[in-house]
């Protein structure tokens, strides 16, 4: 999970568990009958049936991780936000033992918050998907960051985008201070 000292630092251990439940439930609806485990304080593992497991497969399950747990915790705070960072190994490709495959994984799940978290790469493939990631949707970069900001059309002054932070300070959904004219709004 990135992000999650802060749960703790702020809401305390107490709220830190429940999320880790809610995470815990995030992921078996997402694998009904996979093998789900803790692994650490905020890490957890899935083990996939190798005969339905391709790059793609895995990559498409990754991605489903990622979005279902960045909505889960949308409104945890106006500071910062959890999500995953997600990695993933293929047995026979990625390696032959838990640990080789362990570390692979673990390798890509590195790449993911070295490219600013929320990401998901399958090892061996990440580069590829590095970029894709990142021209798809460059906005949660935005609401990462704690101060107010806004993007904004030269031409017509017309807002095009609003991060999370500035939509609280207005009291107001993103979507209804964007394509608004700026010096209306602000």
């Amino acid at each position: 999970l990135d992000n999650f000292k802060l749960v703790n630092d702020t809401y305390g251990h107490h709220k830190g568990d429940e999320v880790l439940c809610q995470v815990a439930e995030v992921l078996r609806q997402l694998f009904h009958q996979e093998k789900i485990a803790r692994f650490g304080g905020d890490e957890f593992m899935v083990f996939l049936q190798q005969d339905v497991i391709s790059a793609a497969k895995l990559n498409e399950k990754m991605t489903a991780v990622c979005e279902q747990l960045y909505a889960a915790f949308d409104d945890l705070s106006e500071h910062f936000h959890l999500s995953a960072s997600v990695g993933g190994s293929i047995y026979p490709q990625h390696g032959l033992t838990y640990t080789v495959l362990y570390e692979h994984a673990d390798e890509a799940q590195y790449q993911a918050k070295k490219m600013g978290k929320n990401a998901c790469f399958v090892y061996g493939a990440y580069h590829k998907s590095m970029q894709a990631a990142k021209l798809v949707e460059p906005e949660w970069l935005l609401d990462e960051i704690s101060d107010a900001v806004y993007v904004g059309a030269l031409v017509s002054d017309e807002i095009l985008y609003v991060n999370r932070t500035l939509s609280r300070w207005f009291g107001m959904d993103r979507h209804q201070l964007e394509n608004t004219p700026c010096f209306e709004t602000l």
